[in-house]
């Protein structure tokens, strides 16, 4: 058996990778609970690529993101939004430190901001709901039970 313990202060975060077996297991677990409001959270900014200029975006301004055809619009809590041609992959990986989840091919949301999850009978799927919005967001119904772990854990397992 082999464990490494990490934390980051910063992100308060804890981070525990196993190797049993040749199995290798890394398991995050956020200290501090989901909280978009959360020190590491409202100081981050990432750089996104628009038509025209390079942005340093603050990850706290962020509502949720779509992709939509070839383009990804962000938008943004004071009801703006910015157009990119980066992919949602690596806008993805922008983030992934941040609390964000993907939860659908087309989304990407804060954690910290999901008021409700709830079903879509019609469409046999489930909805996000967001504190700050009255988009609903898609969630693939693969995805529900693992962010509803995420939610009511803090915890997400990659194995």
């Amino acid at each position: 058996y082999t464990f490494w313990f990490t934390h980051h202060v910063r992100h308060s975060e804890l981070t525990i990778k196993l190797s049993i077996g040749g199995i290798h297991m890394t398991i995050s677990v956020l200290s501090h609970g989901l909280n978009s409001n959360s020190m590491f959270y409202e100081d981050a900014r990432i750089g996104i690529n628009t038509k025209h200029s390079f942005l340093l975006l603050n990850v706290s301004e962020i509502l949720y993101i779509e992709k939509i055809e070839r383009h990804v619009r962000i938008y943004l809590k004071n009801d703006d939004h910015i157009d990119t041609s980066e992919n949602l992959k690596a806008i993805e990986l922008k983030l992934s430190k941040y609390e964000f989840y993907r939860p659908h091919k087309s989304f990407i949301v804060p954690l910290g901001d999901i008021r409700e999850i709830s079903s879509d009978h019609f469409m046999d799927s489930y909805n996000i709901h967001l504190i700050k919005s009255k988009t609903h967001i898609k969630l693939s119904k693969h995805k529900y039970k693992e962010l509803r772990n995420i939610l009511v854990t803090g915890c997400h397992i990659n194995l």
